[in-house]
């Protein structure tokens, strides 16, 4: 089955906290994962970046009020920047509710001077129209953006696979290290100066495609 990266324009439904944050001098809101728990409520692990502390602070204050956060805790407030990280607990977001439900490695964006959130998430190809026309039934406008295969595992090639695997069992990759690379390469027959090369190669397919699936690349 072929995972796909996707990133949706959607308006924010009248259900999603966001809604009630006090926006003067917020420059983004971003939602970096969101879990959906046993009892139907969803977790969000969140950073807002406003102008100042200041304008942090009404951010704190209109998550206090908010009638559609249940709970919430912060993590972080970084006063100079007036950056405040945090997580909200919520059950009503019609949003949410779909993509923590269908997707994987979740991240969503509002940025205030374009007034549309953009969720970019990981998720098996077969589910993107299901899961756009279940925000549509919500009555929540949406536009795709963006949905590209992503690469599998498979398409590293299986002897590229078995040097990472067999490097990893040696210990290559500890700190400290329990194998040097002539160790590895013995092991497997190969030369140092070419086995270096192809642990190289596979680390940054494995990193393009984590970071892929994270909504960085």
């Amino acid at each position: 089955m072929s995972l796909k990266k996707v990133t949706l324009a959607i308006s924010v439904p009248p259900t999603a906290w966001i809604r009630e944050l006090n926006l003067s001098g917020v420059e983004s809101v971003n939602i970096l994962d969101c879990l959906q728990n046993d009892d139907g409520s969803i977790d969000h692990l969140f950073m807002i970046k406003t102008r100042d502390h200041s304008r942090s602070q009404n951010v704190i204050n209109s998550l206090k009020r908010s009638g559609l956060v249940e709970w919430f805790s912060l993590v972080r407030v970084d006063r100079p920047n007036g950056v405040v990280c945090g997580l909200v607990r919520s059950r009503r977001c019609d949003v949410c509710g779909v993509i923590a439900t269908k997707c994987l490695m979740r991240r969503g964006e509002f940025r205030v001077d374009k007034g549309r959130l953009l969720w970019t998430f990981v998720t098996e190809g077969e589910e993107v129209p299901r899961i756009i026309d279940a925000l549509r039934e919500k009555r929540v406008e949406v536009e795709l953006l963006q949905s590209v295969e992503l690469e599998g595992p498979s398409e590293m090639g299986l002897p590229q696979l078995n040097v990472l695997l067999r490097a990893m069992e040696m210990g290559y990759f500890d700190v400290p290290r329990k194998a040097s690379i002539h160790d590895v390469a013995r092991e497997l027959g190969s030369s140092p100066a070419s086995l270096s090369v192809s642990i190289r190669r596979g680390l940054k397919r494995v990193l393009k495609n984590y970071m892929a699936m994270q909504g960085y690349l």
